[in-house]
């Protein structure tokens, strides 16, 4: 059994998910958990598998296509809340392999964090942008605060008894 294009994953973390070992008689089905068990490491986009024949038997080949770690974090449009703060809620870290639910994830809990300071109607767009192709990316938060929302007029229905200006 080889593995091959692992960076940054040892080859001891990926082996102990495999389920196909050397020596056993080979199966698809142990080839197709193999997979199943690699990507739910969550550190690859890509992974094949190729077959090989040896002398003493079937090889396999597992070919792995890793996510990029993101190097830098970055926010832009932000003036009512500090970068620090924002990286601090959002949860991400530099250098952290980039995966795409974390980053909604983190997104959400931003919105959140504008919404407690009033600013209901801003937007948050997250945009990667490659530093070294396959390797590392840029993070960016491109953020929208717009103005904070404030009550302009209360309307109470239905009051028969008391007018409006005592309530």
């Amino acid at each position: 059994i080889q593995i091959l294009g692992q960076k940054k994953i040892e080859r001891d973390a990926i082996e102990a998910k495999l389920k196909t070992k050397i020596g056993e008689p080979f199966s698809e089905e142990n080839v197709r958990e193999d997979i199943k068990g690699i990507f739910k490491l969550g550190y690859f986009y890509d992974i094949s598998v190729s077959q090989t024949v040896l002398p003493q038997g079937l090889g396999l080949v597992y070919t792995v296509v890793e996510k990029p770690s993101m190097t830098e974090i970055v926010f832009e449009g932000n003036s009512e809340i500090k970068s620090e703060e924002l990286l601090e809620a959002s949860g991400l870290k530099a250098y952290e392999i980039i995966q795409i639910q974390k980053i909604r994830d983190a997104t959400d809990k931003l919105l959140k964090m504008y919404e407690d300071k009033g600013f209901f109607l801003a937007k948050i767009d997250a945009v990667t942008s490659d530093i070294k192709p396959g390797e590392s990316v840029k993070l960016t938060f491109k953020i929208d605060e717009n103005e904070k929302v404030k009550v302009k007029k209360i309307t109470f229905l239905g009051n028969k008894r008391l007018k409006d200006g005592y309530l």
